[in-house]
């Protein structure tokens, strides 16, 4: 683009993905179904990982996330007959699963 202008499309989808780290990281509550996003996906793409490790200020949120997430996938994984077709199934979207964007697609 010429000039400073800017793709709108581009702007609403940086203010989604950081208004998702506000929403997600925010109180308890937000971050049960953060957690239970995260271990239902396997994680986050390669931009959404790296753009929460770019936010120093989230790193006490989304370390309490993934202990959950830790917590689940380890009863996940601690019983195979209720969960292994559950798990297996994850290994197969976790490329395309990220909660960040579906958090920016919605």
């Amino acid at each position: 683009m010429a000039g400073s202008r800017t793709c709108g499309a581009c702007e609403a989808a940086k203010a989604s993905d950081e208004r998702y780290l506000a929403v997600a990281l925010a109180d308890r509550r937000h971050r049960a179904l953060a957690a239970e996003s995260i271990a239902d996906t396997l994680g986050y793409c390669r931009e959404h990982g790296t753009l929460l490790a770019r936010d120093a200020g989230s790193s006490t949120g989304i370390a309490r996330v993934f202990a959950e997430v830790l917590d689940r996938w380890s009863t996940f994984l601690g019983n195979e007959a209720k969960f292994g077709e559950r798990v297996e199934a994850l290994s197969f979207r976790a490329d395309r699963d990220c909660p960040g964007c579906r958090f920016v697609e919605h």
